[in-house]
């Protein structure tokens, strides 16, 4: 019997569950969710065969775990979400780049304490909505000292899958 499951059940503890009853399974799993076994098969170089003209394939087989990955390659997705996440990046910068031109001309003006506390508390709250964005946030990593920058890890991470 081989059991599939999604990524939603793809978990360490799932998966030795269904190894320990001496069943076979298929896994899907996230690229990006910090499994070491997952970065260990995406890091280890080999040729992908053409499966289709939007389908490329490869085998790795981690001896580590005495587990088989097979690696799915889309390369139009690959650019339509590249394009996306370019989009996005430019949408952040522009985003970015207005909270800060507007705290530095409300600095400049004159204001009472109570005007300057609104003033911040409103750039607060658009940093905040940016960061608590479900298709920007994930993009962006909040400073010491509270102001937001664009994680660029996170923003080149997808880009190597092109390369093996």
């Amino acid at each position: 019997m081989i059991t599939v499951v999604d990524r939603g059940f793809s978990g360490a503890d799932n998966l030795a569950y269904l190894r320990r009853a001496g069943g076979h399974y298929i896994a899907g799993m996230r690229m990006r969710d910090g499994n070491p076994p997952v970065e260990a098969a995406l890091s280890r170089q080999g040729r992908y065969q053409q499966v289709r003209d939007n389908l490329r394939v490869k085998e790795v087989r981690l001896k580590s775990t005495d587990q088989r990955f097979v690696i799915c390659h889309n390369p139009g997705q690959a650019q339509r979400d590249e394009a996306s996440r370019d989009e996005a990046i430019a949408r952040i910068e522009a985003e970015l780049e207005r909270i800060k031109a507007q705290r530095e001309r409300d600095r400049a003006r004159q204001l009472s304490d109570k005007a300057r506390g609104k003033a911040e508390a409103t750039h607060l709250r658009a940093e905040c909505a940016l960061r608590d964005h479900p298709t920007l946030g994930r993009w962006l990593r909040q400073r010491p000292n509270g102001r937001l920058t664009i994680d660029r890890a996170k923003v080149s991470f997808p880009r190597f899958l092109g390369g093996f």
